[in-house]
């Protein structure tokens, strides 16, 4: 169903398409070879956040107002993916700061600051599923909660698609990361660790693509050298572009709606 959008919708596509074009244009800066080689070291944790971004919220199903803790966030992510990047306390502190810097979550209830939560000494849990520390609830800000919904409009969803990839940013996008994921599959030699890596950077891969590829790179001469890899991975974005609605691609536009605070 179409829906109107209003001056307030507007405003919000704007600073979705600003927010995407900022955090494409930081991400494809980096030769894309060495963000393979970096992102292949064992304990790499370069995608940690981008992860944790796109899938904490919506596994939790939080409505407005909902609070939620950060062991709520750590439950919620796979553990073939904490052991791999050695996810501790830390990378959740991390990531809360981030997304209270990128206006995202609020550390505040009905309005009143829950600081006197947070400044509790750590103390045992008394209950098996909780675990020791600070009670430290959070929730959702009025953006966020904003953009999700005008996210749910498919006629706004629709228009930041269009609009992105008429700049030529979506493409640029998904061409780099299908580059990185040549490139991990090119410069890894070891098939088990490789795919963990790939799976783990890139959730929605699947193994039989991915043995394919793996086959191709390691047991023949085909795609043998960085050309051969840019045209396979223009290929692919292309076949990726045109085979997914504008829904396949609303991660994306959630963080560069929250990366234009950033």
């Amino acid at each position: 169903m179409s829906h109107v959008l209003t001056q307030e919708d507007r405003l919000l596509i704007e600073i979705i398409l600003v927010g995407c074009t900022k955090l494409i244009s930081m991400i494809i800066h980096e030769d894309p070879k060495q963000y393979a080689k970096r992102l292949s070291k064992e304990y790499a944790k370069s995608n940690l956040d981008t992860f944790i971004r796109l899938s904490y919220l919506s596994k939790q199903k939080l409505n407005d107002g909902q609070t939620f803790r950060p062991y709520n966030i750590r439950g919620s992510i796979p553990e073939d993916l904490k052991k791999l990047k050695n996810i501790q306390a830390g990378d959740m502190r991390r990531t809360l700061q981030s997304l209270r810097r990128t206006n995202v979550i609020a550390g505040q209830v009905d309005g009143d600051q829950i600081v006197k939560l947070e400044d509790n000494r750590r103390r045992p849990s008394t209950k098996n599923d909780k675990p020791s520390g600070r009670d430290s609830p959070y929730q959702t800000t009025q953006f966020y909660n904003k953009m999700k919904k005008l996210l749910n409009k498919s006629n706004a969803l629709d228009l930041v698609h269009h609009l992105l990839l008429e700049s030529g940013m979506l493409f640029k996008y998904v061409k780099y990361t299908e580059l990185v994921y040549l490139y991990i599959i090119k410069i890894n030699h070891d098939r088990d660790k490789t795919w963990n890596i790939c799976k783990s950077v890139f959730p929605s891969s699947t193994e039989t693509d991915f043995d394919k590829l793996y086959k191709q790179m390691h047991s023949t001469d085909s795609l043998s050298d960085s050309r051969e890899l840019e045209e396979c991975a223009s290929d692919r974005t292309k076949l990726v572009v045109e085979s997914h609605c504008p829904d396949y691609f609303i991660g994306l536009y959630e963080i560069g709606g929250q990366f234009f605070q950033a």
